[in-house]
């Protein structure tokens, strides 16, 4: 047999890189075909979801809204939660008062 050369061996070489990026890319295109089934297949779940919705909500329509309760006559402006009222009180001016005159603090009165 001759004896191998250079360029034999690169050529080998070359060859091996060659059926490697090919296998990679079979692979990548094996990969991006289960991503595109599985994008594919969620948001056909996602329509169907949709679709799902809509044909409650047009049941849901259908049936006829129960009667307001009416709404009871308060004289205050504020609103009740739980028994308490959220209506303003005077006590905001006395607490605004309060920080403007401890505003200073210790460093406040030096500087006078």
């Amino acid at each position: 047999m001759y004896p191998r050369s250079s360029y034999d061996h690169h050529h080998r070489k070359r060859f091996a890189e060659m059926k490697r990026a090919e296998r990679e890319s079979r692979d990548q295109t094996a990969i991006d075909l289960k991503r595109r089934h599985e994008r594919e297949r969620a948001e056909k779940e996602l329509q169907d979801r949709i679709k799902a919705a809509h044909k409650t909500d047009d049941v849901a329509s259908s049936v006829p809204a129960p009667p307001k309760a009416p709404a009871s006559s308060s004289s205050s402006s504020g609103a009740k939660f739980g028994g308490f009222s959220l209506k303003p009180t005077g006590s905001a001016s006395a607490s605004a008062a309060k920080k403007k005159k401890t505003a200073g603090g210790a460093f406040g009165r030096l500087s006078s």
